[in-house]
This record gives C-alpha cells, structure tokens and sequence, in this order.
C-alpha cells in the first residue's frame, strides 16, 4: 500500500516485528534488513534500501551517549556541553550534524565552545605515508620522545597551522623538560625544609616573583580562552629564560649567605611551575611532584593539588620593563667582552650606558658583566678593557679558583672538606680570598697530594696540588 512508519525505538521494533527479530544484535546491516514488520493492510513491510549519512549517527552523541530519553534530568545537568574539539573539516561534518540534530530536538546549540586545529605532517611540513618510511608510530614515538613530549608538541603548536611532527623538534622540547629537572636537582641539594617566608627582598627577587604571578594569570587567561598554544608558550619562555638562564644565574653569588631564603623563593617557583604544567606534561609533573613536592605538600598527586592562582600584589610590570632594559645592557657588555676576548672571570674597571631607568640595577649589572663601575654614556654599553695589575690580580685569583673547585670536584669532596694545596710557580694573586672560596686550611710550596693538575692561564702553566686535610 506504500504505507511508511519511523520507528522511534529499539522496544517498538520489537513490538512490531514479525520475523528476524530474535537474530538481530545490533540495529545495523545487514541484520537489520532480515527484520520484517506487518503493516495495517495485511502486507510485509521492509526497511527502506537508502542508507543516512553515518555522521547522522556521530550527531547525535549529545543526547545518545547521556541517556536522552531514559533520563532527560541527567541529561540536562550536561547539556550544552562546554567545548568540543576536532579538526578544522569537522565544520562541515561532524560540528554541522550536531548542530542539526539538536537544533531539530532542543531548538539550540549543544556546545558553547568549538576548538579546531589543522592536520599533523611530518618534521619536513610533508604528508606521512607509509610508502614514503616517514610515518612515526605511537609505540615508536612514546618509547623515543615520550608522551609528555608529544603532548607539548601538539599543545605549543598554533591550532591554525599543521602540527610538523618528528624527532628533530621533539629535542627542543625534551632540551626545555631537561631545565625543568636541573633545577629540582639544584634545588633537592640546597633545600631542607620549605618555607614561605620570603624578607628583605632585593630587585631580582621582585622582579622573579612578579614574572611568576604574570605568567601564572596569563596562563590561566589563556587556558580560560582555549588558547592553549599561547599558555603553553608562556610557561615555556618562564621555565627557561626567567628561571633557568635568568634568575638562577642572577643569586649565584648570594648563594652562599642567603642560601635559604633563595631556595624557598625557587621552591614554590618550581611548585606553581609544575602546577600549571601539569595539564600539558602530567607524566613528568607528576613525577617531580612524587620524588621532592610530595613530602612537604602532602597530596597524594600534582593533578589533586589547587590550581594557583596568581597572587596581583606582587606583579610589577615596571619591574619587568626595567628587567628587560637590564637584559640589554647585560647582553650588550657580555657581547663586548666576547668582542675583546676577555673572559668573564676577568675584572674590568667601567662600563658606560645610555639605557636609562635601571640605576637601581647597577650592583646587579655589575656582578654579570664583572665591573668595578657603571656610569653613563652614549651606547648601550661600553667597556674600559685596559687591565691594571690590581685588575689582573684579581682575575688570576679567580682563574685558579675554578681549576681548584674543578679538583675538589673530582675528588669527590663535599663543602665542607677541608684541603692543603701548592701552587707552582708562586702566582701574584689575593691568597686569602682564595683560601676562603676553596676551603682550603694551607698554602704550601710543596706537597704530596691526592691529586695534582697543570692548568695553562695566560701562557703561564700552574701546578696545582691537592691533598684532602
């Protein structure tokens, strides 16, 4: 008769079945097609030969997979869903269905957010083939790069353009991870017991401080706007320029006498770093957290501690302006010494500078690029690189001071091992302040030590002597 009936439900189907009902275990071909109904006119009825489009059945996720019909209350505590995520092509497929579908049942949208992203090819910007041996598989590239790798990969790369997978700018990222564990093995070595107690802070310290909450709330700006390339960046740029080659090598000398405080302030640095880490790289944070965090933070893991939220008191974005502007007079004087083959570890009498506003950075500036003064003058920066005796003695001091650190390191002492040494021919240098940084008890003419080095300075060879006391 050409009758034609929808059925709404598995329950129904099988009310109104007459044959192939009891061999049907799922409602798909070919099983379906041996179902046979009886319509009003006494005839078999048969499911219609046309086949809907199957992302018809991937648009009704928003209602099928949270109990639509049997549970209409939960499925309301859910629906619209915050934010789905698919490639760029899914706008006409997989985004335009269930749009359709739930405009069609609910008169609305099911989702507030869409996230999209491009296509991954290989390291070369080229499509992955097998054909071509340039296709990395998940096993291959969890066991070589690491899954946390990966996950920064994907996250750091700019959602618009396609992902340029591979070993190669894996390094970068793992280079990046490496910083991250350098600084929780500095800071195992130096910390006891934490304490958020920070006094007396010096410009370094405010500055490091305000980067840490600035990039703490940028990073959850951006999080909270999907940009997750953006935060990702972010953390990356604190970790390594900021902490590692910034703040790290600013307190290096203030190490010794203000040891505890800096490793408090570096302690909860590091804390908050892998906080907010921990969504991009779970694996590594979590595993910082349980070899040194843990035991001081009580959680049983990073993901169940709270999301840190920046503290606004202490961002100084003029402390930050000034910072940048000391990077640069920094950067140029250490570029100037490069250009006059003076190493750092020898004195100069004067740097000149035309960067105004960091004044209050001068003892800082001074200690990085190892002057004596600062005053101004008509480029970024200018060194006076004539050497005086006064000047060159210090700088020898210094020279043998490093190759005997580098023996004491060898020999495995600890800080507080005391040390006798020689030092042949006798140099012209300041003894005391090297018996102190060195610990060493004597300086004698000769010896029979533990360990004995010759070390070129200035075309002069040194034998050094060392003998644990």
């Amino acid at each position: 008769c050409g009758k034609t009936i929808v059925i709404g439900s598995r329950k129904e189907l099988k009310e109104k079945a007459i044959k192939g009902i009891e061999q049907l275990k799922d409602l798909h071909k070919p099983e379906i097609d041996n179902v046979i109904l009886k319509c009003e006119c006494g005839k078999e009825m048969k499911r219609i030969p046309e086949v809907g489009d199957t992302w018809l059945d991937a648009g009704i996720v928003p209602f099928s997979t949270l109990n639509y019909l049997q549970n209409k209350g939960y499925w309301a505590e859910w629906f619209p869903i915050d934010m789905v995520a698919e490639m760029r092509e899914q706008v006409r497929l997989w985004f335009y269905f269930m749009f359709m579908m739930s405009v069609t049942l609910e008169g609305k949208a099911p989702y507030k957010t869409i996230v999209t992203y491009e296509k991954v090819y290989d390291e070369k910007g080229e499509e992955m083939h097998k054909s071509g041996k340039n296709v990395i598989w998940l096993k291959d590239a969890i066991e070589k790069m690491g899954a946390d790798t990966m996950r920064w990969m994907y996250c750091k790369t700019n959602p618009t353009q396609n992902v340029h997978f591979g070993y190669t700018p894996s390094k970068e990222i793992n280079q990046m991870f490496g910083y991250l564990f350098n600084i929780n093995t500095y800071l195992k070595k130096q910390l006891t017991t934490p304490k958020k107690e920070f006094t007396n802070l010096k410009p370094e310290d405010k500055w490091f401080l305000s980067r840490l909450e600035s990039t703490k709330k940028q990073v959850t700006d951006d999080l909270d706007e999907y940009q997750q390339h953006q935060a990702a960046k972010k953390i990356e740029d604190f970790l390594v320029n900021d902490f590692s080659r910034g703040y790290i090598k600013l307190i290096r000398n203030r190490m010794q006498e203000e040891g505890e405080q800096l490793s408090n302030i570096m302690y909860y640095a590091l804390l908050d770093t892998i906080k907010i880490m921990a969504p991009f790289a779970p694996f590594i944070t979590e595993h910082l957290y349980q070899e040194h965090f843990k035991q001081f933070e009580k959680k049983e893991s990073i993901h169940l501690e709270n999301w840190p939220v920046a503290d606004k008191s202490l961002i100084s974005l003029e402390l930050e302006n000034e910072m940048e502007k000391v990077k640069q007079v920094i950067e140029a004087g250490l570029a100037k010494r490069n250009e006059a083959k003076i190493n750092l570890r020898q004195p100069l009498a004067k740097l000149t500078t035309n960067i105004e506003g960091v004044e209050q950075w001068y003892n800082l500036i001074k200690e990085q690029v190892n002057v004596k003064e600062i005053s101004k003058g008509e480029n970024t920066a200018e060194l006076d690189t004539q050497l005086t005796p006064e000047l060159k003695k210090e700088g020898l001091t210094r020279e043998l001071t490093r190759r005997i650190q580098q023996m004491r390191k060898e020999m495995k002492l600890v800080e507080a091992d005391e040390i006798i040494i020689s030092i042949n021919p006798k140099p012209n240098i300041n003894f005391e302040e090297l018996q102190k940084t060195t610990n060493s008890k004597e300086i004698l003419n000769s010896i029979e030590g533990d360990l004995e080095k010759t070390f070129k300075i200035k075309e002069i060879e040194f034998k050094i002597t060392a003998k644990k006391q």
